[in-house]
Formats: C-alpha cells, structure tokens, sequence
C-alpha cells in the first residue's frame, strides 16, 4: 500500500481530526501563537476540533501579582478569544487544562473542563 493510499483509508476511517493539547500566547509562556493564528494553522491543516490547555499554574512568572481569581479570568479569557477565532475558521474550541499541583513538577491534562 501506498503512503497515499494509507492516508486515503485512514481519512476514511478517522474522518474525524481533533488537537488534544495547543497553547496560546501570552497565557502558556511555551505558546508563541496568538489565538487566532492558531485556529488558522489547525484550520489549514484539516482539523475539525482543537483542545486549548492552557497552562493553568498559578506560579508562572506571568501572573506575579495576581490573585486566583485574576488568574482564571486570564486564563477564560484565553479560552473565549480562541473560542471565537475557531469560529471563524469552522473549528470546535474544547475548554482543557493543563494544571500542576504544588506537590511536585508533574503537569496534568484535564479535557472538557
């Protein structure tokens, strides 16, 4: 079987193409990509559903000075903004997170929050 063959029984199958974790600038300090941009590429690229999992870690630099509830309206800030982009773009946004507990260094991803 072909490499294009392949991928024409795959898109058959799988018709259905979903991003389980994208970040967007400036909430997740890893993200260069603003919301809409993101939309686009995952738009362009042929996908129906993207999970925006924002880092969720109060401790991040870029919320110094900020309390809980500051924090959250930035980070549903985020989620709304990338959530109006992919509308733009014909894509389903997926509220996500990723989180870390003050216990230890280890991330957690959490799907439709």
């Amino acid at each position: 079987m072909t490499a294009k063959e392949l991928k024409e029984q795959l898109s058959k199958e799988y018709p259905v193409r979903i991003e389980m974790h994208a970040h967007t600038y400036p909430v997740s300090p890893c993200s260069e990509v603003k919301a809409d941009e993101l939309a686009e590429i995952y738009s362009k690229e042929g996908y129906n559903a993207v999970v925006l999992a924002n880092h969720y870690i109060l401790s991040l630099p870029e919320f110094n000075g900020l309390d809980k509830e500051q924090v959250l309206d930035c980070y549903e800030g985020a989620f709304t903004e990338f959530e109006k982009a992919c509308e733009k773009y014909g894509l389903k946004a997926i509220f996500g997170a990723e989180i870390r507990f003050t216990e230890n260094n280890n991330d957690y991803l959490i799907y439709g929050v």
